[in-house]
């Protein structure tokens, strides 16, 4: 468990990197399931682009969105642990590759983990800092600072891929045009994973970012430094919960343990679903939830549900 201090170096997930190939393409995907998709981003002098889609987090000075990442396209050489995230999504492996965990403090968050490197260099936790500070034009033409620092630490392995971001600047993040989505979407609210060993996997992912452990009656499990959680299923639970098969690999094994996808909260679920057919989208239908399977969103299984509270950025 992490120790406390002044500073939590885990405090929430953040938001979630995906590798795509073409960030242009996602655009089109995510327009017809109805998103809204923020501008693209170069990363100069880290050699990668992205977009966003920006959603309302449950809580105050949080991000909430999901980012899509493509390698190339701005200046400077993609730093090696990029490379290993990512190089998967140049090969068509498309979907979540990281974890970006929030941050009050990248500072102390590295140091935090150099600590931690120092007495186990064995541990994966050898972080470096990575500091972003640029204008980005927002919907209407207002500029915006988006100013961020991640501590990273790229020599963790997966499903472990981690990072911590401090959003210093959160004005363009929250931005009500580009939190307002046709097809009713309000929140990320947690992400699915699956694992032959939930229980196993839960205990690395806690021992990097503290948090308890849930279980239910059925083989899930719970993890997560507060309410927001990854969940984690068997392959079996999977499918029956969600009505997709597991990723399997070009050699049709499964690629086990990886992250599947992410419940978003709706406005309503019953306007949401006809939005979708009249799409001529086909989802999966369960009790409570409207899924759309990952090969319409780039990798990506997404699980609509009822909003049942207010968000923070109301």
């Amino acid at each position: 468990m992490i120790e406390d201090i002044n500073i939590k170096p885990i405090r929430e997930f953040d938001h979630l990197m995906c590798g795509v190939k073409d960030v242009e393409a996602v655009e089109d995907a995510f327009k017809m399931l109805g998103f809204t998709m923020g501008p693209v981003t170069p990363l100069e002098g880290v050699g990668v682009v992205n977009r966003r889609i920006l959603l309302t987090p449950k809580h105050k000075n949080i991000a909430n969105y999901i980012e899509f990442m493509q390698l190339g396209g701005a200046s400077g050489d993609i730093p090696s642990y990029l490379k290993k995230w990512l190089g998967a999504s140049v090969r068509g492996d498309e979907g979540i590759h990281s974890f970006i965990m929030r941050t009050d403090d990248a500072r102390a968050a590295f140091t935090h983990f150099e600590k931690r490197h120092q007495a186990d260099p064995s541990g994966g936790f050898s972080p470096v800092l990575l500091e972003q500070d640029f204008v980005q034009n927002g919907p209407d033409g207002m500029p915006y600072r988006v100013n961020f620092s991640n501590c990273i630490m790229p020599d963790l392995e997966p499903p472990l891929y981690i990072s911590t971001s401090q959003i210093k600047t959160l004005d363009f993040y929250m931005d009500s045009v580009w939190r307002t989505h046709p097809n009713g979407a309000c929140s990320w609210l947690s992400t699915i994973a699956v694992s032959k060993t939930p229980l196993e996997t839960a205990k690395g992912m806690q021992a990097v970012w503290g948090g308890d452990i849930h279980l239910d009656d059925e083989g899930m499990v719970a993890v997560g430094p507060s309410e927001m959680r990854l969940k984690i299923f068997t392959p079996e639970r999977f499918e029956h919960t969600y009505g997709v098969p597991v990723k399997t690999g070009a050699d049709r094994q499964e690629v086990l343990p990886y992250a599947a996808g992410v419940h978003i909260s709706v406005n309503n679920i019953d306007e949401t679903l006809d939005f979708l057919l009249k799409r001529q989208i086909k989802p999966v239908l369960r009790e409570h939830y409207v899924i759309i399977p990952p090969e319409y969103a780039h990798g990506i299984l997404l699980c609509f549900e009822q909003e049942k509270t207010n968000a923070a950025g109301e």
